[in-house]
């Protein structure tokens, strides 16, 4: 009796940690998919996006290239801690660290870094005189064949809220290998909190 009991306990365990195991590996394989079905859904017409969004982004990147004046915006080099939104088409929130240099460098690595789908970013940014303007890129990677498909490109218009504390706005293209630009296939809002040296 003792025997067909532990037997029991034991197949229910094997069954439960298979079920977590299948759902955790199907959780990865959504995640890495994300940007590679956003950019098929785009092909095929079937993505709706906030052009407003889109515009206001746009509309900031046309001040920041002709205006002279760069503004006062506290200063935004150095490493922010930042929570990106879900996204217009229903991408999940992810949380991501970037790191604004001094010479309108850029670089951020996600949290989905390991699910395998896309590549770290780089990019700069410049100063207008309602905050900043951010250009980057990262690739996206087939995952069923891990090979690279293209580019997204994200533009960021950023406000500083505090010192240590910015809003943004986003506006994401999609890049194909052979340089041909879908523009709009997706967007919306993040915000990034500074990261302050602590002591021991």
């Amino acid at each position: 009796m003792k025997n067909k009991i532990f037997t029991l306990i034991a197949i229910t365990v094997a069954t439960l940690a298979f079920s977590i195991s299948a759902t955790a590996q199907n959780k990865k394989a959504s995640m890495n998919a994300r940007l590679f079905d956003l950019v098929q859904s785009v092909k095929q017409g079937k993505i709706r996006i906030n052009t407003e969004m889109a515009r206001q982004v746009r509309e900031d990147f046309s001040e920041a290239e002709t205006g002279s004046d760069h503004g006062n915006a506290p200063s935004i080099i150095g490493s922010w801690n930042c929570l990106i939104a879900s996204s217009d088409t229903g991408l999940p929130a992810f949380e991501a660290l970037q790191t604004f240099g001094a010479e309108g460098t850029f670089i951020e690595t996600s949290s989905l870094l390991g699910m395998g789908g896309e590549g770290p970013a780089h990019g700069v940014y410049q100063r207008f005189k309602r905050g900043y303007v951010l250009t980057f890129e990262l690739f996206v990677f087939d995952p069923a064949t891990g090979e690279s498909v293209g580019r997204v490109r994200v533009r960021a218009s950023i406000r500083m809220t505090s010192p240590n504390d910015f809003t943004a706005a986003t506006a994401v293209d999609f890049i194909e290998p052979d340089g041909t630009i879908i523009l709009d296939i997706d967007g919306g809002p993040f915000r990034g909190t500074r990261l302050n040296l602590r002591g021991v």
